[in-house]
């Protein structure tokens, strides 16, 4: 099929999608909150959805294929109920460090951590039937880890976009959208305050 921007943006009462364009430097862990709105509490056991895409432009090395991509990307998602700094301290220690992990758990998605974690283009898929108040205590916590290869330099800058869909399936949680759009204006908002 052919690419459209339009499909890929679209949102309804019961689906939202949300974006991030930037740059982001190598080593580095970045959080991007996921207001996922308690209201799908009410719709009862139908299945919701976060469908996470994630797409890097690192540099490449030009004299071997060892470590060929200059970074490694890798992203998990925390339910709202765990707490934001468990789930920080959980990203930032290293892959197979011999420090003790905080006792939190990231969503299970349904292709699986290692499988995902390899190349510029990955996509996950989060799915649940039983969405409990407590889940949305707090905003769903994305943390996407860029892990640099040997030879590349400290503080190089890599492009880094993230989109995320939020959907409820059989379309009950009318309210979907536009909980998380006032969320997401309130935050611009407050944001543009504070720059005054």
């Amino acid at each position: 099929g052919l690419p459209s921007s339009d499909r890929a943006l679209d949102c309804h009462r019961s689906s939202a999608v949300l974006h991030y364009q930037g740059n982001v430097e190598a080593g580095k862990v970045v959080f991007f909150q996921i207001p996922v709105p308690p209201e799908l509490a009410e719709v009862g056991r139908g299945t919701k959805r976060i469908v996470v895409s994630l797409a890097t432009a690192p540099p490449v090395q030009k004299w071997g294929l060892g470590e060929y991509v200059g970074i490694k990307a890798q992203f998990r998602l925390f339910r709202g109920d765990v707490d934001p700094a468990s789930a920080e301290a959980f990203m930032a220690i290293a892959e197979g460090a011999n420090q003790r992990r905080p006792n939190v758990d990231d969503l299970d998605g349904q292709v699986g951590l290692t499988r995902r974690s390899v190349g510029t283009l990955q996509r996950e898929s989060f799915v649940w039937s039983q969405h409990g108040r407590d889940y949305s205590t707090h905003p769903y916590l994305l943390g996407v880890a860029l892990k640099p290869a040997s030879w590349l330099q400290d503080g190089e800058r890599v492009p880094l976009a993230v989109v995320v869909r939020i959907e409820e399936e059989a379309g009950q949680c009318t309210t979907l959208y536009s909980s998380v759009r006032a969320v997401v204006l309130a935050e611009v908002e407050a944001r543009a305050q504070a720059q005054v």
